[in-house]
């Protein structure tokens, strides 16, 4: 996520910003301090959109329950699906480390 976020916001200032948001937002509404099936559904449905909801699930299903690595598959494909993003701004980080001006 790291990576995507300099590709999408190649100012450090930007991206730094924006990486602070969509951590206090993924505490938030990933389950840890308010369960999701309580929330709206709309927000049940962002909530899916954070990797840290995915690592919860992981670890609930089989670390707390014991389940097999079978009932977590859909967690794991989403993780990969994660790793996938980079690549959607390759172009772009490429043209920001090559290129990249400062400016105060």
């Amino acid at each position: 996520m790291g990576i995507f976020m300099i590709g999408v916001l190649p100012t450090l200032r930007l991206g730094l910003s924006f990486a602070s948001l969509f951590g206090v937002i993924a505490f938030s509404i990933s389950g840890f301090t308010y369960p999701v099936p309580s929330m709206n559904p709309t927000l049940q449905a962002i909530s899916q959109l954070f990797p840290l909801r995915h690592y919860f699930l992981i670890y609930v299903d089989q670390a707390l329950n014991g389940r097999a690595l079978y009932y977590s598959m859909p967690q794991y494909l989403m993780l990969a699906a994660f790793m996938l993003l980079p690549f959607l701004v390759a172009r772009n980080l490429k043209k920001a480390l090559l290129y990249f001006k400062y400016i105060p």
